[in-house]
């Protein structure tokens, strides 16, 4: 996201800046992940899937860019990268570690039950489990 104020532009009463003002936030992410997903058909009414997963994330590199001072307003001879305490970012990872297991079956042709639950644990703020059930018709006819 970047910040642009225009020179000249009163945001103040009787204040405005001498130059543009342009900042915002720069970054660079790495992402690497690894799963294992496996279907099992136990017949043609039944399916069967489970899984596992492994990812880490990483906010690297991060800076604020500006042509000026953020507290002063004071304008630089050019533009400049922030970094340390004055840069608004931090450089953070992330890992997340994920199971899940889920069951469909068919009653009929036109009748399909779904039921699952997944776990996630993520290292920066602890576990996540989510149920899940459904039923769903494939043949429903509406007349107006």
């Amino acid at each position: 996201m970047a910040l642009l104020i225009l020179k000249e532009v009163e945001f103040f009463p009787s204040f405005s800046l001498t130059t543009n003002f342009i900042g915002g936030s720069f970054l660079k992410s790495q992402n690497s992940k690894e799963a294992i997903d496996l279907s099992y058909h136990a017949n043609d009414d039944h399916f069967f899937s489970f899984g596992c997963s492994y990812e880490k994330v990483l906010i690297i590199d991060v800076y604020t860019a500006t042509t000026h001072d953020l507290f002063t307003l004071a304008a630089y001879e050019e533009s400049i990268k922030l970094r340390g305490e004055q840069n608004f970012n931090d450089e953070r990872s992330r890992e997340i570690a994920c199971l899940y297991v889920q069951d469909q079956f068919y009653i009929n042709q036109n009748w399909e039950v779904t039921a699952g639950i997944r776990y996630d644990y993520y290292n920066d703020f602890g576990k996540v489990s989510f149920n899940a059930e459904g039923l769903e018709t494939t043949d429903l006819e509406y007349e107006f």
